[in-house]
């Protein structure tokens, strides 16, 4: 309880309390039950609109408790749950668009389906959190936890996801359909835009063009999917391969210096003739790779898989070889 001029009034997440408009004051929810998430269950059961409501955690109160709360196709749009526990709570289909969420727990939560576009999920504990087809254009996860989480069929153009932890995270290649722009790493001009729904196609039409600095990371679309693509000869400096699928891919003779390949799957891809000086490769995949002829001065190998691969003939003065698996 707290006191005012005129009595005493509950504090928020006990029987009577009143849950306005973060914006302007109108009273949007009070709560009937002594279970304050039951008192929002039965809000959206009876399909009331919640957008803009303030349930964010002060100075004085903590974050709305909405652990296993049911709150499908809830309408929270703009809403204030700033280290809210919804930790395993079911939000899917709901509408949370520019809702607050920063370090909100969402461990385990079902959000399939969530429109959560413009979000703020900066270091927001989503460990486990399945967001199957959820949109989250435009949304900042800065920091944000999804290890393990479901990520397929999400919509992640635009959205913020430096410093997340995407271990373990469950992806999809849908995103590296037709249309896709292909960027410059580092000035954001579109080097590549896809043609088709098969990537490894379009760029094997492209290798005769100069495809430096091209951003085909996994971070922000998954994985690209570029098995069995033909890249011999290409022109590939400082391009970004993080995490892509490579494997049984022709890359012989490219010119892949400084490329980044953190990660990446290339069991069985040929490498030979490769320059790759000062290329990344920690934590790639190259069993069974050949890289006969290749040129790895200055290559970090940290903690990649070399077994079966063919090394004759390479360049490995200053590689980084600490914790290769052979």
């Amino acid at each position: 309880m707290k006191a005012n001029g005129t009595g005493w009034d509950l504090l928020p997440w006990n029987k009577g309390f009143d849950y306005k408009n973060r914006r302007t004051g109108k009273l949007i929810l009070t709560q009937t039950d002594s279970e304050f998430r039951d008192s929002l269950r039965e809000a959206v059961s009876k399909k009331r609109d919640l957008s803009h409501i303030d349930l964010g955690r002060t100075t004085i109160f903590s974050g709305a408790p909405l652990s296993n709360s049911q709150l499908r196709a809830a309408r929270l749009a703009d809403a204030n749950l700033v280290g809210a526990n919804l930790e395993r709570a079911t939000i899917e289909q709901a509408d949370m668009r520019s809702a607050d969420l920063e370090e909100a727990v969402l461990v385990g939560a079902q959000l399939s389906g969530t429109v959560l576009c413009g979000a703020n999920l900066v270091n927001a504990k989503m460990a486990g959190a399945v967001l199957r087809g959820a949109d989250l254009m435009g949304a900042n996860l800065y920091g944000a936890d999804l290890k393990g989480a479901d990520l397929r069929d999400c919509n992640l153009s635009g959205a913020m996801l430096e410093g997340a932890n995407l271990d373990g995270a469950i992806r999809s290649d849908t995103s590296w359909k037709r249309g896709t722009e292909i960027k410059n790493r580092h000035t954001g001009a579109v080097i590549l835009t896809t043609q088709s729904d098969n990537l490894a196609d379009d760029l094997s039409q492209a290798a005769n063009r100069n495809l430096s600095h091209a951003d085909l990371g996994g971070e922000h679309r998954g994985s690209a999917p570029l098995v069995n693509v033909k890249l011999a000869n290409a022109s590939l400096c400082d391009v970004d391969f993080t995490g892509a699928k490579l494997t049984c891919a022709d890359l012989s003779r490219a010119d892949m210096r400084g490329a980044i390949l953190v990660r990446a799957a290339l069991e069985g891809a040929n490498l030979s003739g490769a320059c790759l000086r000062s290329a990344d490769l920690s934590e790639a995949d190259l069993r069974g790779a050949d890289l006969s002829g290749a040129d790895l001065d200055g290559a970090r190998f940290e903690k990649a898989k070399l077994r079966g691969a063919d090394l004759a003939g390479t360049n490995l003065r200053g590689a980084h070889m600490e914790g290769v698996v052979r």
